[in-house]
């Protein structure tokens, strides 16, 4: 993750914006990299759900805090929730809108445990959003996918 931290940014340049509540290691890699970072607010449910906020609040953040990629996890850590692929294709669209890239954690991705559709990165192509193609990064790990937790290639 550091390295694609290092790849999308520097120490000078735009934030990396995270999506709260958010896997808190990636402001440990931000900090030891020198990567500023900015945030967007999940709202708790009643149904216990987190909701992305609205598309025009996420986009008036872009624009004002300018960040040069996103990181998404759609099979979230911590909540455990499931992102939709109408999530991921709205988000992949203000990417592309905003020269941005998509940064898709996609660790847990083998470990689905409900009926639900799962959604990739790479499930969104330029026919869905033209121009994500070029601009989407995944990460995945061998310790979550071969089932050898502390692995690290």
């Amino acid at each position: 993750m550091e390295l694609v931290l290092l790849g999308v940014s520097d120490a000078n340049d735009k934030p990396i914006m995270l999506i709260d509540p958010a896997y808190t290691n990636y402001l440990a890699f931000a900090a030891r990299t020198s990567r500023k970072t900015t945030s967007l607010q999940r709202t708790l449910q009643d149904d216990g759900k987190f909701s992305l906020p609205q598309r025009e609040y996420i986009e008036a953040t872009i624009q004002e805090q300018k960040p040069s990629a996103i990181i998404v996890i759609p099979y979230d850590n911590p909540t455990g929730q499931l992102y939709t692929r109408e999530d991921m294709v709205r988000i992949a669209e203000l990417c592309v809108k905003h020269n941005m890239w998509m940064i898709s954690d996609e660790a847990y991705r083998e470990l689905h445990y409900d009926k639900s559709d799962t959604i990739s990165i790479w499930g969104i192509t330029d026919q869905d959003v033209p121009g994500i193609e070029g601009r989407r990064i995944s990460i995945e790990t061998a310790s979550k996918v071969w089932n050898a937790c502390g692995l690290r290639i």
